[in-house]
This record gives C-alpha cells, structure tokens and sequence, in this order.
C-alpha cells in the first residue's frame, strides 16, 4: 500500500469512528485515540506500539490530513495540544480528498523540481501490506544524488520553493533532533508523482482553451455579467474586466492574472449577496465555515473573505459546482501574488498559461452564474 492509498484509509477510518460517536466532533481526539481507529486489532498504547511503523503510520497519516484540511487542531491557542477534530470536507471522507489529486496532477514543475521530488519520494516512502509512512533523507544523500554544481545550497534552495509554508507542500526538509538537516517527502508531492492519470479530465477541460478565453476576454459583448445585481460592484468588475484582456494582449502576465482573479471574486461576492440567496436554508450556516480571525462577533467579515472562502460558501448553496469550486481555490494564490513576499513564498510568478487557466474558471462561473440567477428568477 503507498502513502497515497494509506491517507485515504486513515480518513476514512477517522471519518467510520466520528459518525459512529457523534461526540467527537465537539470533544475531539488524539493520537492514541485516532490509532485506536485506525488499528481495530490495537489494545493497547504500549512502547512496543509507540516504535512501531504502524504507529508512524497513523502519525505520518494525521499530519497528511492536517495539511489537507481535512483535519484541524481544536483550540491550537488555548486548548491542549494534539487533539484534533475533523474539517467539514474531512467528514465527506477519502471521496473528498481524492478529488484534489487531478489538481495536483496537473501542475507543472521545472525539471530541477522534478528530480528533487522524484528523488525524495523514492527514498523517503516506507510500505508494507496494510500501511505506508515517511522516512527522513539526510541532506547529503540528496546532494550526492542530484549531483547540482550548487550543492546544498541549490537543493535547499530548490526546497522551499516547494514547501511554500508547511501546510500542504511537495516535500519538507528542516534540521531533526540530531541536528542533520533532512527532506521528508509530503502528501502532495506524492500525489503529484503516482496519481498523474487524474489530471487527464482537467487537461481535456483545457484542450481549447485560448479559443474559449479569447471569446470572454476580446470584447464587452462577451462579457455576459448580467446576473450580478450589484450595479456598483458589476461596474467595478466590468472595467476590470476590460483591464485584464489590455494586459493579456500585452502579456503582461501576473497583471492579467491578478485582475481576472479579482473577476472571479467579484462574481462570488454578489451572488453571496443576493436576496435569493440570502434566503436559502444553508446560508444561516455560513458563519461556521470560517474562522474566528474572519468574523466580527458571529457574523462573516467580509473584508476578510477571499475567494476560496467564497467559492466554498457558493458550493454549500448550491450556486456552483464541485470542480468549479476546487478551480477557483487555486486562483487564490495568484490573487494574493499581488503582495511580493507572497509571490516570493509562492515559488512562481504566474505566466501564460496561468491566465489562461484563470480565465477558464471565468467561464466556467460566469455560466454556472448565469443558470442559477435564471433558477432563482423562475417562479
């Protein structure tokens, strides 16, 4: 079984043991309790258990999951540490979580990326039948392996533009106790190894699309933005609009980028705002879905509401689509490039085909939009 398969086992067995007791979802769990899930035949925590690679396991699994999203720490200010509860998506399961790898799958690395995380991967992924964990690679094997002229300061370097922060990254590498410093491969980087066929269906969404961004993207005409009822706002987005296509014709990239990200939120934001929206059974439920730093009181900040969020709160509605939902997640790293240090904590300044992409997901909200303003406004 490899790391991959083995997160999804471990959620669902997670997932299995918080509907079984419903308490868990308020109270939480920790690592001795989460391996009692997962390890039905486990009596006992023992040290015997404790050295063991299912325990590993279970610990590389819960850190797996933490990255993901689908579990988060339940008071990491004031609460005990290591007890953990699962996210909203977490409770969905694994279906939930392998619907993430064609977006993973799809991204494009540079060869020096590749070889690293090749090489990582190989080394640092333990199997056995039933389980998989991760295994710490000294730095100096993979010096010797990549054979770069920069040594280790070029795979460190290399690194970290992988492992932007430490939640969900390609791979890691930090000093362990010992002082060595190590590279750890990760969840994600692991997908984007072995799961490269789910990237298929996204590659064929994107087969045509210049033709499709084009006809959004060269005229007024194409710019069909009469669902949103915020006439301000969809002025606003109009001349952004407009803006982004000057810049795609000058290829000025992240530029383009940054205003058709700013489209796609402003699209999200008013149909979060209209009155037949705001009736919907689900939508008193928003507030639970961000969190404290988000809220003013009990109530949304939407200042503070970027498009992940936003596309999240349209999905529980009904108002978009899953894969249209999972697309605009990752135009929030563009939207936030327009800061420096997070282009530079990025790794990647966006190009071409970025916008390209971007301007895909337009379309693909702008019709999503567009049917369910037409649904609400029938009687």
């Amino acid at each position: 079984m490899d790391f991959v398969e083995w997160v999804s086992v471990v959620l669902d067995r997670l997932a299995a043991a918080v509907r079984a007791n419903p308490s868990l979802r308020v109270n939480g769990f920790g690592h001795d309790q989460a391996a009692r899930f997962v390890w039905d035949d486990l009596v006992d925590i023992d040290p015997d258990f404790a050295a063991s690679t299912r325990a590993a396991a279970v610990k590389d699994g819960i850190s797996a999951l933490l990255g993901k999203g689908f579990l988060r720490e339940k008071d990491p200010v004031m609460g005990p540490y290591d007890i953990y509860l699962l996210s909203d998506k977490g409770r969905r399961g694994a279906k939930e979580l392998e619907a993430s790898w064609g977006i993973i799958a799809a991204d494009e690395l540079d060869d020096e990326k590749k070889s690293l995380l090749e090489f990582v991967n190989t080394q640092s992924e333990r199997t056995d039948a039933d389980h998989s964990w991760l295994a710490y690679i000294p730095i100096s094997e993979v010096v010797a392996a990549m054979g770069w002229d920069g040594g280790a300061e070029l795979v460190t370097i290399v690194a970290k533009q992988m492992e932007p922060s430490h939640f969900d990254p390609y791979l890691l590498s930090g000093r362990l106790s010992n002082d060595v410093v190590s590279m750890r491969a990760a969840y994600k980087g692991l997908v984007w190894s072995t799961r490269r066929s789910a990237a298929d269906p996204i590659h064929a969404m994107f087969k045509n699309l210049d033709r499709a961004a084009a006809a959004f993207a060269v005229s007024d005409e194409a710019h069909d933005l009469s669902f949103m009822q915020n006439t301000e706002l969809r002025g606003i987005v109009e001349a952004d609009c407009r803006e982004a296509a000057a810049c795609r014709a000058a290829h000025s990239w992240k530029a383009a980028a940054l205003l058709f990200a700013s489209v796609l939120e402003g699209m999200l934001f008013d149909a979060l705002h209209w009155q037949s929206t705001m009736v919907l059974p689900d939508y008193v439920d928003l507030p639970t879905m961000v969190g404290k730093n988000k809220k003013k009181g009990d109530a949304i900040d939407w200042d503070k509401i970027g498009i992940a969020d936003a596309a999240d709160m349209c999905h529980k509605l009904g108002l978009i689509e899953e894969m249209t939902r999972r697309m605009l997640g990752n135009a929030r790293d563009w939207r936030d490039t327009i800061h420096p240090n997070n282009e530079r904590n990025l790794g990647d300044r966006a190009g071409e085909d970025d916008v390209v992409h971007i301007v895909a997901m337009l379309d693909r909200l702008q019709a999503a939009l567009l049917q369910a303003a037409r649904r609400s406004a029938s009687p």
